[in-house]
C-alpha cells in the first residue's frame, strides 16, 4: 500500500446532497468542488449516521455509531473513553488541527487535535456577530437582533428566531463583508495551518459553518440567485398530511407552512448563496494547498454532517430520513491511489472516514470502529464495502431509526414506518409499507443487527 502523507478533511454544515454543480444541481455555482469531483472519487450515495449536528460529527472522528459514543444530541458530549482518528494520528507523530465549527461539547475539548480555532475563537475577534442573526454568523443561543416582522398567524408567539421571518430561517443578504464571516476566519486560520506545517506530516480538519442556516450569505452571493425563478415546492395536502408528527409540528412551529413561493425563493436564493461562498472559502485553502506542494501528497475529502431539505417533502432543515436530510455529499480524492477520478453508487456512511483516513496513513484500525474503509472503492478494487446503511436520530421527540439498501428505504417514526422503493419513487412520495410487509420485515433486520452493536 502506498500511504499518503497528509490528510485534508473540508466539511460543510447542513449541506443538501444534491447542492453543487459537480451533483448535477443546474442553479448553484461551485466550480472549485467542481474541480475537486473531477480529480477525485464522488460518491453519490454517502449518508449520515445521524441527521443532525454533534452526533454526525462525533460518528466522523471516532467510526462508531452515535449511541455508541454517546453524543445522541445536539447538547450531549461523547464518552471520554473514545478515541477519534485525531487521537490515533497524534499518537502516530502528525500534527493535528481542526479550524471552524467543531461542536464538540465543552470549550476545552480538543478531542485529539493539538491545535483547536472555533467558533469562540471567532467570536473573540467579531464581538459584533455574536448575537445577530442578520450577519449570518450567529452562534446558537446567540440570536436575536434582527427582527423584520412576526409571521401573522405563526404557531409561536413573538420574535422567535426559529421562525422563518423573525431570522434563522428567512433568506436575505449579510450585512458583513464576506472577509468578516466565520467562513474567510476559518479560511486564513486553514491557510495558515498548512504554512507552519508544510514540512510536517499532518491531519487538518477545516470545518465551515454555512451553508447551515441562517440563509444569509455575503452580498455577491446572494445577488447571483436573488432575480432568479428558483423552483418552489411542489408537495401536496394529501403527502403534508402524511408526514411524520414531529415533522408536521416543526413545519407550524417555525412557520414554513405560510411560506409563499417568494418566500421560498428568498430561502433558496440564500441558501445557494450560502454554498457559493463555502466553495470559494474552500477553493482558497485548496489553492493553497497547490501552492505549498503538497496536493500530491495529501487525501482530501470534502463531505458534510448531513443534508438540508431546502423544499422537499415542502420542509426546511434537517431531522428525518428523507434522503435530502439523510444523505451527504461526499469526495475523496486519493493521488497516491486513485484509480481514475469518477462517480460510484456505492453505498456510503460517515463512520466510514476513519478506517478510510486511517488506511490511507497507515495506521491501524481499531476494531470497536462500525465504518469501512472506503479506499477499495476508490481503487476500483471493489464495487461497495457495505450492503446497507444505518442511521438514528435522537432528539424532536426520538429516537427514530432509519435503514436503507441500494433500493429499499424503511423509516421508523413513533407514529409511522415509512418504506419507500427508491428504484420506482426515488423522491419517496409513495410510502408502501402496508404494500410490502416482506420488505419491511428484511429491513428491519437489518435495522436491528445495528442496533445491536449499541
Amino acid at each position: 500500500m502506498i500511504p499518503v502523507r497528509n490528510v485534508l478533511v473540508i466539511m460543510t454544515d447542513q449541506h443538501r446532497p444534491t447542492a453543487g454543480g459537480w451533483l448535477g444541481d443546474p442553479w448553484v455555482q461551485t466550480p472549485h468542488l467542481d474541480a475537486l469531483a473531477a480529480r477525485g472519487t464522488v460518491f453519490e450515495r454517502a449518508h449520515t449516521p445521524a441527521p443532525v449536528c454533534v452526533p454526525a460529527r462525533q460518528s466522523l472522528l471516532t467510526g462508531r455509531l452515535p449511541h455508541a459514543h454517546g453524543a445522541t444530541g445536539n447538547a450531549l458530549p461523547m464518552h471520554s473513553s473514545e478515541r477519534t482518528i485525531a487521537h490515533l494520528a497524534q499518537d502516530a507523530g502528525f500534527a493535528t488541527g481542526a479550524v471552524g465549527k467543531m461542536h464538540f461539547i465543552g470549550s476545552d475539548q480538543h478531542q485529539g487535535f493539538a491545535t483547536r480555532w472555533d467558533i469562540e475563537d471567532y467570536y473573540a475577534l467579531e464581538p459584533e456577530a455574536c448575537g445577530d442573526a442578520a450577519s449570518g454568523m450567529a452562534a446558537p443561543g446567540c440570536f436575536g437582533k434582527y427582527i423584520p416582522g412576526q409571521l401573522e398567524g405563526s404557531a409561536v408567539e413573538g420574535p422567535n428566531p426559529m421562525r422563518v421571518h423573525d431570522g434563522n430561517y428567512d433568506g436575505r443578504p449579510s450585512p458583513f463583508p464576506a472577509e468578516r464571516h466565520l467562513e474567510a476566519h476559518v479560511t486564513r486560520q486553514a491557510v495558515r495551518f498548512l504554512e507552519e506545517h508544510r514540512d510536517e506530516r499532518w491531519v487538518l480538519w477545516c470545518s465551515y459553518w454555512k451553508p447551515h442556516a441562517p440563509y444569509t450569505p455575503p452580498l455577491e452571493d446572494w445577488e447571483r440567485y436573488a432575480s432568479l425563478s428558483l423552483p418552489v415546492p411542489d408537495a401536496t395536502g394529501e403527502e403534508l398530511a402524511a408526514l411524520p408528527e414531529h415533522l408536521r409540528r416543526f413545519r407550524q412551529a417555525t412557520g414554513v407552512e405560510h411560506l409563499d413561493a417568494d418566500g421560498w425563493r428568498r430561502c433558496l436564493a440564500g441558501y445557494y448563496g450560502c454554498v457559493s461562498f463555502v466553495d470559494r472559502e474552500a477553493g482558497t485553502v485548496l489553492d493553497a494547498l497547490d501552492a505549498l506542494g503538497l496536493r500530491e501528497d495529501t487525501l482530501v475529502i470534502f463531505t458534510a454532517d448531513h443534508g438540508e431539505m431546502m423544499g422537499a417533502h415542502s420542509l426546511l432543515a434537517k431531522s428525518n430520513f428523507y434522503d435530502e436530510s439523510w444523505r451527504v455529499p461526499l469526495i475523496v480524492s486519493h493521488p497516491a491511489r486513485q484509480a481514475t477520478p469518477g462517480r460510484t453508487q456505492a453505498l456510503a456512511c460517515l463512520t466510514d472516514l476513519f478506517p478510510t483516513i486511517a488506511e490511507s496513513l497507515d495506521l491501524p484500525i481499531p476494531e470497536n470502529v462500525h465504518g469501512h474503509s472506503l479506499l477499495p472503492v476508490v481503487t476500483r478494487e471493489r464495487d461497495t464495502v457495505r450492503d446497507h446503511v444505518f442511521s438514528e436520530l435522537h432528539v424532536r421527540g426520538g429516537p427514530y431509526y432509519g435503514v436503507r439498501d441500494s433500493g429499499w428505504k424503511l423509516a421508523r417514526y413513533h407514529d409511522q414506518t415509512q418504506l419507500f422503493d427508491l428504484r420506482a419513487d426515488p423522491e419517496e412520495r409513495n410510502n408502501v409499507a402496508s404494500e410490502a410487509p416482506e420488505q419491511v420485515s428484511r429491513l428491519q433486520a437489518m435495522l436491528e443487527q445495528d442496533t445491536a452493536l449499541l
